[in-house]
């Protein structure tokens, strides 16, 4: 989105001499490039280079096999200053006028994706779950740049790319991130870094616009969550922003994700997405002569007197391209999933098995993990043993009462579920809406309809049989 706070700057054009060097593991190959492409942008999108070598003796490709480190240096001085680095995917031997080799590469950002996560965190802060996960599952990697942030987060993963959990931190804290040449990350809240080195100006640098301008279609105000507890019970958070939905009507995204395992996950990601997505902002595609000087998240300025155009706009990707000296930047939103990423979505989308017959916006999910579930005061006779709720001992019966969960509309049905128990024939199971002043005998996978309605949710159990075990319940509502 433009940022039009921030005054207005006159740009005086400076002399334009960029210099360039391609290496591969530190050999410069720069006088064999027929052509090159490297792409950079924030985690989420892809980050890769394309070159073609000219190969007329075959050396190159018997040298390149793949694995080998690709660097790309540029700058208006001398060259030496380094833009994106990665590593060698797939080098394609070509014959047409001439012997070719061309080289696929992708940039450090790739390796987060083929490894997994598998960590809880609670009530911490997005920049230390994120320092202590770079810790833990990274080597050669340095967290420098990353910056504090005030969002405190309750996550947990199980087997999740890298790559993804960094994509949840970022979308929970409203904060982009990417990592340099150096291999040090960047977390950053997003539209805080403004570039005062480079600008896109009208007559000066900029060469061609494309699609640039806002779209309704990106405006998404009403955000649904769906995850699974350990025990596979649904979890449902909705997140509604009414002014956004005055203006453009209701749109809604779905996100399904097995990984989401508690309600404070899902929650933080709900609101999170509906923080970032519920206005539509200007979103379009440059090209300039080549400019060095950017970071991937940058505020950008861009101006063209003739199209009113003037502000700073938020970088996602750029590439830079040679021998022809170019640069092509994205700004704002892109809604494509990157080739890279692809077949990995295809395959979380297959593994998806999240149900709710019965159209439920929110759950309140009880693991029987800790006794944090219920409210000690207002149960009594019960314990928890094993991740189970049962008697306890000593006792011939017993009540559990959860905690309160509180929504902004009168809740007015519930659908029970109860994925692990034994002996389910000894609890009876009751629901109020209004905080405990009415209890309502539910059924196990049925759709009731509440009497007394109200904003304040709670869930009653009442334990009748010592030999009766609970592990997991979740309560849906609307």
């Amino acid at each position: 989105m433009a940022d039009t706070t921030k005054g207005f700057k006159i740009w005086l054009p400076r002399a334009w001499t960029p210099r360039y060097a391609v290496e591969i593991d530190g050999t410069d190959v720069t006088s064999d490039v027929l052509s090159g492409e490297f792409t950079n942008g924030i985690i989420g999108v892809d980050a890769e280079c394309k070159v073609t070598l000219i190969d007329a003796t075959g050396s190159y490709a018997s040298t390149y096999v793949g694995g080998e480190t690709i660097e790309f240096k540029c700058d208006n001085t001398d060259g030496t200053t380094s833009r994106w680095k990665g590593t060698l995917e797939r080098p394609k031997k070509k014959f047409g006028t001439m012997y070719e080799l061309e080289l696929i590469g992708s940039s450090y950002q790739s390796d987060f994706l083929d490894l997994t996560v598998t960590e809880a965190y609670k009530d911490q802060t997005a920049d230390e779950v994120l320092k202590s996960i770079v810790s833990k599952y990274l080597s050669g990697y340095t967290v420098t740049n990353i910056a504090s942030s005030t969002t405190e987060v309750t996550i947990k993963w199980n087997n999740k790319p890298f790559y993804d959990c960094i994509i949840d931190l970022c979308e929970i804290a409203g904060f982009d991130c990417y990592v340099d040449t150096d291999k040090d990350f960047h977390f950053f809240e997003q539209e805080s870094n403004i570039n005062a080195s480079e600008v896109v100006n009208w007559k000066d640098n900029l060469m061609a616009i494309s699609n640039f301008g806002t779209d309704n279609i990106d405006v998404k105000n009403r955000i649904i969550v769906y995850g699974e507890d350990e025990s596979g019970n649904t979890i449902i958070y909705q997140a509604d922003d009414s002014a956004s939905q005055a203006t453009y009507g209701i749109k809604e995204k779905i996100i399904k994700d097995s990984s989401i395992r508690t309600y404070e996950q899902a929650k933080n990601l709900g609101d999170g997405t509906l923080s970032a997505e519920k206005e539509k902002s200007n979103k379009g595609e440059f090209t300039t002569l080549i400019i060095p000087a950017i970071s991937p998240g940058d505020m950008i300025w861009l101006t063209h007197g003739v199209l009113d155009i003037h502000g700073t706009f938020r970088l996602i990707k750029y590439t830079h391209t040679i021998p022809i000296l170019q640069t092509k930047i994205v700004v704002s939103k892109d809604k494509t999933i990157p080739s890279l990423f692809k077949e990995r979505k295809k395959s979380d989308l297959a593994k998806e098995n999240i149900t709710n017959p019965f159209k439920m916006t929110g759950s309140l999910n009880l693991t029987f993990d800790t006794t944090d579930d219920y409210d000690a005061t207002a149960s009594s006779d019960i314990t928890i043993e094993e991740s189970n709720l049962k008697v306890a001992s000593g006792k011939s019966s017993g009540v559990m009462v959860s905690k309160r969960r509180t929504s902004t509309s009168n809740i007015t049905k519930v659908h029970l579920q109860v994925k692990e128990g034994d002996f389910l024939s000894g609890a009876t199971f009751y629901v109020s809406a209004n905080d405990g002043g009415d209890w309502e005998e539910i059924k196990i996978e049925d759709e009731y309809s509440i009497i007394a309605v109200g904003t304040n949710l709670r869930l009653k159990i009442s334990l009748s049989s010592v030999n009766t075990r609970i592990g997991s319940v979740a309560l849906l509502y609307r």
